[in-house]
């Protein structure tokens, strides 16, 4: 065997151990963390380029009656100094297409934007569906299960430790890293400590790649709530397509 292709082989064998290494030990490795991270927060700090986001929302009472439907395809952009806009390309309630009321209501907002309402010192806890994700700081909190393979992924499940059940935030459910790239694939978490009048809430991730960025290209949220007799389960389903950052600027 050549010298060449034994370093080469050598090299492939320590990097697949570094891998077996990393999942073996049970958790999250620390890159697929970092990167799932960046990626739920890519889209509202630091991205400049367009999307299209496609949000479907389902509401109905227990047993599927009084089904309301509403479908919004927004066309956004986002500049270099952080500028933000939207245009509705489409819009739908129950079938029936609103667009053209949806696009003058748009404008209108624009127009006279409502002020922001002043904070009161910051002395009063309100309930938060913020998630407290299995890793980085936040990964104390949990039990994390041993990744188990499936197909090409690594997935691990994660709970609570009983000492931080009642943490604001906290949730169980599943999570995927692809094992050649460390990229998460996807992150399903039910929440245990719920915003005010949701009786469940659960919420799944898929990410994808472009243009080197990695972002949630599917959110589901799906749960029931209500107050009283007012009782609702609902879905929303917000699929980001047509992702493409913008070039970067001359000179950087």
């Amino acid at each position: 065997m050549a010298a060449g292709t034994r370093r080469g082989l050598a090299g492939c064998c320590a990097a697949l151990a570094a891998l077996a290494a990393s999942a073996g030990a049970g958790g999250v490795p620390p890159e697929t963390g970092a990167r799932l991270e960046r990626a739920l927060e890519v889209l509202g700090t630091g991205f400049v380029g367009t999307y299209t986001f496609t949000l479907r929302a389902v509401v109905e009472k227990p047993g599927g009656k009084d089904r309301q439907e509403s479908l919004r395809v927004v066309a956004v952009s986002r500049g270099a100094d952080g500028a933000s806009e939207s245009r509705i390309v489409k819009a739908l309630e129950n079938g029936a297409d609103v667009t053209e009321k949806e696009r003058a209501k748009e404008t209108r907002a624009t127009r006279t934007p409502t002020p922001r309402p002043e904070k009161n010192g910051g002395d009063r806890k309100s309930a938060s569906a913020d998630l407290r994700l299995p890793t980085g700081d936040d990964a104390s909190r949990y039990r994390i299960g041993d990744p188990v393979e499936e197909g090409d992924l690594l997935v691990v499940a994660y709970e609570p430790l009983p000492e931080h059940r009642k943490d604001d935030g906290v949730a169980k459910g599943r999570l995927a890293w692809r094992g050649d790239t460390l990229d998460p694939a996807w992150l399903e978490a039910e929440l245990l400590v719920l915003p005010t009048g949701a009786s469940r809430l659960v919420m799944r991730f898929e990410f994808a790649r472009a243009g080197g960025v990695l972002y949630p290209r599917l959110t589901t949220t799906s749960g029931a709530g209500g107050i009283l007799w007012i009782k609702r389960n609902f879905e929303a389903r917000m699929e980001i397509s047509d992702l493409a950052p913008a070039p970067p600027a001359a000179g950087r």
